[in-house]
């Protein structure tokens, strides 16, 4: 290889690693807790000014702005964040290379980056892997999603009922994300964990970029990394799988040896080994310490009889034709299928409620919900209105999809 073609080769590198360094940090040391809200605050806010400046001033968007909660990954922030993260990256590797090139460990510099992506990745794909064990990423089907029409869903939709209709496959996406994780962090087991994380992260790829789920960018870092974390070793597993020769897996060299270095490394190693579980049990709990497992009056309730006294302000569902009580949510859908929904804040005893409409928590709805033979009455006050209905119940176990089971012979396909 040419001396040109080396420092080339050289120059991508690091690029590369700056790269990949800049979109992990500032992990492990934002996972200790308190670290994010009071140190790596102001780090974000610088790192967020910078995006906005190259969005606005290079890139020409002019109304860019950061929306702190949207569920999405692929926002035009994102993008333009990757954007930024490139051309930083590209800057600075051209800054280091001209003035360092001729001292520069290359070798060493990627194999600490090769380190550090591994620890993060491992990180990541035990964090998503143990959150399927929660009703965080996949929850099961609930009674709301069950009366919502087919063909309303959206395909992300689609693909997260899909998926969290099963415990079982449910516990097996998240062994399967655990695992490579795990082996990620031991450099013995760091190939296997990489081709294992190669394959994981490549079915996330194809389900994120096929139902249209806005991780898409998030998901492709994870794919690459796990391409990179493999690269030192894949002209020798080429060589084993498809040339079929005798090859010898070489040990990556550390970027440090020195007895302190490896010292300070297995410390590390611990604090993040044990930070992850406890962080991502912490995480879990707060996400659903909204979620009620136990609300008896869940269930659905069509009306078959109503009257209603109209208050001064008119609803957008003047007119019920079914209440839906999931879980801490309770939706009132009126004869145009139109819905709005509300948050029950406390379940009294005797199926009394108190609800709120989203973003207005002061003001509370007292309903109350009891059975007389069979039949419920819905009353109270909802939104603007007061209802006196009588309705039928429908629960969970009342519905085709839940009740069907498993079943180990199958005479004819039961597939409608």
């Amino acid at each position: 290889m040419s001396d040109s073609t080396t420092k080339i080769s050289g120059f991508f590198l690091l690029w590369l690693c700056i790269y990949m360094f800049i979109y992990l940090f500032p992990f492990p040391m934002d996972q200790i807790p308190g670290m994010e809200a009071y140190v790596f605050k102001y780090y974000y806010g610088l790192h967020d000014k910078v995006i906005l400046l190259a969005g606005t001033h290079i890139l020409g968007l002019e109304d860019l702005q950061k929306i702190e909660i949207t569920g999405s990954g692929d926002t035009t922030f994102d993008y333009v964040a990757l954007f930024t993260f490139s051309l930083l990256s590209l800057l600075l590797a051209i800054g280091i290379y001209i003035f360092y090139y001729r001292i520069l460990p290359i070798d060493k510099i990627f194999a600490g980056i090769i380190i550090y992506t591994r620890y993060g990745l491992g990180f990541i794909l035990i964090s998503y892997g143990l959150a399927k064990f929660w009703n965080g990423q996949f929850p099961g089907p609930g009674i709301a999603s069950l009366e919502q029409v087919y063909g309303n869903f959206s395909p992300m939709g689609l693909a997260w009922r899909f998926f969290g209709y099963s415990e079982t496959y449910k516990t097996f996406m998240g062994l399967a994300e655990i695992i490579p994780g795990v082996l990620l962090l031991f450099r013995r087991t760091s190939v296997l964990g990489a081709l294992l994380a190669i394959a994981v992260t490549t079915n996330i790829v194809l389900v994120n970029f096929s139902f249209d789920v806005p991780v898409k960018l998030f998901s492709a870092h994870l794919l690459v990394f796990s391409l990179v974390i493999l690269s030192p070793f894949a002209v020798d597993i080429f060589r084993f799988l498809i040339l079929r020769q005798p090859v010898q897996l070489k040990n990556f060299p550390l970027p440090i040896l020195n007895k302190r270095a490896k010292i300070a490394s297995m410390v590390i190693k611990g604090v993040i080994i044990f930070t992850i579980p406890a962080t991502v049990w912490a995480q879990m709990n707060m996400s659903n310490n909204f979620e009620v497992d136990n609300n008896e009056w869940e269930g659905v309730y069509t009306a078959q009889e109503a009257s209603m006294n109209l208050l001064d302000s008119i609803s957008s569902i003047p007119n019920l034709k079914k209440v839906i009580v999931s879980q801490k949510h309770f939706i009132g859908v009126n004869q145009q299928d139109e819905s709005e929904y509300y948050q029950i804040k406390e379940i009294h005893e005797n199926g009394k409620l108190d609800i709120y409409k989203y973003g207005e928590e002061e003001t509370l709805y007292p309903v109350e919900i009891a059975e007389t033979s069979g039949a419920y009455t819905l009353k109270g006050t909802i939104g603007e209105n007061e209802y006196n209905l009588t309705t039928t119940r429908r629960g969970k176990t009342d519905y085709l999809l839940i009740n069907r089971g498993f079943h180990w012979i199958n005479e004819q396909a039961f597939n409608r």
